[in-house]
């Protein structure tokens, strides 16, 4: 009698993976920065109605505890939430969800996952795991930690000489709820890498200045009726971060040219990289097939040479599918010194501000006037170049940071007339107003 032969653990596994992880429906979590959920929310059911497919028919994307749930999704849904995931922080899927009201049980619990199909075993791995407990009988969020990071440290390789992997695992604890997402993107997924090697204090994330920058495309569009930029105004554009979200953006581009090798997903036995390849290459094709559309202009201006540099370097290196409309003007030069004509309009085209003032020392001093003098002065010469655009019936939208009420309450007072929004939110400490505007159209 012939006996069956025996498949290997990695054909088994590969096996499961198909049907237990591609072949289900999944809940992903979509964290946001402070402020934005709402935004990214919008932006997430924009991806799902960009696939056309009855696979998605049923997703349902709702908000809990401060983050986004996408659920009854299918897993291929992943590839494109990472690739045009530029406002998010983090992208996760749920691995486990239980009902969990002891130790015992969640030891039990985290027993039941099979980790060979989630995580890899020929990698060293260090952990991140965060813990979120809410009106639970285990509330001690410390020690749930520690039960999780010594059941996980036994399940990792350990005599395998390669650099550490780091995995990210999210543990929520409601009541008696226990869900277990996995990090897909990484914690650093907010990074795009093109400030790696920039050894500056306190650059804008890019996830934060994604949403900026798509918060901004919204109320442009409510304003101006749909109009679309041909010059994207940087003042104190340090190194670059919301010049290139714009120019990301506009062209749709997204998350496509990130160094997707710094994401925890490609590192994971479930990864899928032709079907990863396959959404990479669908999205590209589409943004070829976009017609008429304008040049742009990008301009950016910073005291430092350095990071103007790095700023022009950026556009260079980036494989734009409209390059040859897309043209980047980084120079050295001060930003409160900011001037009229080069920053003049053609006939009914549109200009975007977008400014993140340095909240330092320089500004703030008061022998200067303070913050507050420098927010009205360079309000004033905002109003001016759209005085002096709107002979040719142009606008200025923008939107500026403020650190503060009296900074934010400046520019209010100089651009009266204009159409105005602002929108508070704090980061790492930093208690910020995004101050959105929009020149008025010209009465005939």
């Amino acid at each position: 009698m012939n006996k069956r032969k025996e498949q290997p653990p990695l054909v088994n596994n590969e096996r499961r993976i198909r049907k237990h992880i591609h072949g289900q429906l999944h809940t992903f979590e979509v964290d946001a920065p402070p402020g934005f959920i709402d935004l990214c929310e919008r932006w997430t059911q924009k991806i799902i109605d960009g696939r056309k497919t009855t696979a998605v028919e049923d997703v349902v994307t709702k908000k809990k505890s401060g983050r986004l749930r996408v659920e009854k999704a299918p897993f291929e849904l992943c590839h494109d939430l990472l690739l045009k995931g530029s406002p998010f922080t983090d992208l996760k899927i749920q691995i486990l969800k239980s009902r969990c009201s002891s130790e015992d049980k969640l030891q039990a619990l985290l027993e039941s996952v099979p980790w060979e199909l989630w995580i890899p075993n020929n990698r060293k791995i260090e952990w991140d795991i965060r813990v979120d407990s809410l009106n639970s009988r285990l509330y001690n969020e410390g020690r749930i930690k520690k039960l999780a990071s010594v059941f996980l440290n036994k399940k990792a390789a350990t005599k395998i000489e390669t650099p550490p992997l780091q995995i990210a695992i999210d543990l929520t604890l409601e009541r008696e709820s226990l869900e277990i997402f996995l990090s897909l993107g990484g914690r650093d997924f907010w990074q795009r890498g093109q400030k790696q090697n920039l050894q500056h204090a306190a650059p804008l994330r890019e996830d934060l200045a994604s949403c900026l920058v798509l918060r901004l495309a919204e109320l442009s569009d409510a304003w101006t009726n749909g109009m679309k930029p041909s010059l994207i105004v940087n003042p104190f554009c340090g190194t670059g971060t919301l010049l290139h979200e714009s120019a990301l953006h506009l062209s749709r581009m997204g998350q496509t040219q990130s160094l997707e090798k710094n994401w925890l997903y490609p590192h994971l036995p479930f990864f899928k990289p032709a079907a990863f390849a396959h959404s990479r290459k669908k999205i590209l094709e589409e943004i070829k097939q976009v017609k008429n559309a304008q040049p742009v202009t990008f301009v950016g201006e910073d005291k430092d040479q350095i990071l103007t540099k790095a700023t022009q370097s950026w556009f260079e290196s980036i494989s734009f599918s409209e390059q040859s409309l897309f043209e980047a003007k980084v120079v050295q030069k001060d930003s409160c010194e900011w001037s009229v004509e080069d920053k003049t309009l053609s006939k009914n085209q549109l200009g975007w501000i977008l400014a993140n003032p340095p909240f330092g020392i320089r500004l703030s001093n008061t022998s200067q006037g303070g913050t507050e003098k420098m927010y009205t002065e360079f309000a004033k010469r905002i109003l001016k170049s759209a005085e002096h655009s709107s002979k040719s019936s142009a606008r200025w939208t923008g939107v500026v940071l403020c650190p503060g009420a009296e900074s934010w309450m400046a520019m209010k007072k100089v651009l009266q007339g204009w159409s105005q929004k602002c929108e508070h939110f704090t980061l790492g400490g930093l208690d910020i107003r995004a101050f959105y505007f929009s020149s008025p159209v010209k009465k005939k």
